[in-house]
C-alpha cells in the first residue's frame, strides 16, 4: 500500500515497451492511508490505498464502487492491470458479482504479484468466463509468497478457462518483474487477439487498461 498513480507510473516505466496497441491509465487509489514507520512531518495526502483493511467487507465495497465510477467515465476501458493490492482489487473486478454490480468486466487481467483469498464472498457466484488473465509472480517474493499468486492463478482456472490463463514467475521479488522474461511474456499475451473480436476487426484493435498499484 501506501503509492500513489504519479509513483506507479514511474516504476512502470519499462512497461512502454508494449504493444503500441495498449495505453495505461493510470488510478489513484481512494483511501488516505499512512504507514506507522512515517514518524517525520511531512505530507502525506500521497499516500493512497484502495482500501483500508481495518474496514472490512465495506472497505471492499467502497473500492468496487470507486472503480466502478472511473470506469465510466473512461470512454472505453478494456482491462486491468494491477500490483499487489492493486492485483487484488483487479481479480475482484474479474468477479461475477462484479460484473453484474457494475455493468462492466475486463476484457484481460494483469495480475503481478497478486494474491487473494479464494474463499473471499465476491468469488461465491464464479467469475466472468470470458476473462484472460496474465499472472506473474517472484519466487522469492518475501511480500506476497509465490504460493499465495499461484493460488490466484488456479482460481481464475477453475472460473475461466485454462487456456485463458497464463501464468510467468521470475527469480526476483515483490516488484513489477523487469527481466526479459517476463516482458517478453507479457507482450505475447497482449499481442493474441482477444476472445470477443470480430473477423472484420483489425487484430491488435487499441486497447486501454486501467492500472492500479498499492505495495
Amino acid at each position: 500500500m501506501y503509492q500513489n498513480s504519479a509513483v506507479f507510473r514511474a516504476k512502470t516505466e519499462h512497461l512502454r515497451a508494449l504493444p503500441s496497441h495498449v495505453e495505461l491509465v493510470y488510478l489513484d487509489g481512494p483511501v488516505n492511508l499512512v504507514p506507522k514507520v512515517v514518524t517525520k512531518p511531512i505530507d502525506t495526502a500521497a499516500f493512497r490505498a484502495w482500501w483500508d483493511p481495518a474496514q472490512g467487507p465495506d472497505g471492499q465495497s467502497r473500492a468496487l464502487q470507486y472503480i466502478g465510477d472511473a470506469i465510466h467515465k473512461e470512454p472505453r476501458l478494456d482491462g486491468v492491470l494491477g500490483f499487489s493490492q492493486g492485483a487484488c482489487l483487479a481479480s475482484w473486478l474479474c468477479s461475477a458479482i462484479a460484473q453484474d454490480k457494475l455493468d462492466w468486466s475486463p476484457e484481460v487481467a494483469i495480475l503481478l504479484g497478486g494474491y487473494i483469498d479464494p474463499n473471499d464472498a465476491i468469488f461465491a457466484d464464479g467469475l466472468a468466463p470470458h476473462v484472460r488473465s496474465f499472472h506473474a509472480y517472484g519466487l522469492n517474493d518475501r511480500v506476497v509468497p509465490a504460493a499465495k499468486s499461484e493460488r490466484l492463478a488456479a482460481l481464475f482456472e477453475r472460473g475461466t478457462h485454462p487456456e485463458l490463463v497464463s501464468r510467468h514467475t521470475h527469480a526476483q521479488g515483490h516488484i513489477v518483474p523487469k527481466c526479459d522474461g517476463a516482458l517478453m511474456a507479457l507482450q505475447s499475451f497482449l499481442h493474441e487477439p482477444p476472445s470477443t473480436s470480430d473477423e472484420d476487426e483489425l487484430h491488435h484493435p487499441r486497447q486501454t487498461i486501467a492500472a492500479a498499484s498499492n505495495l
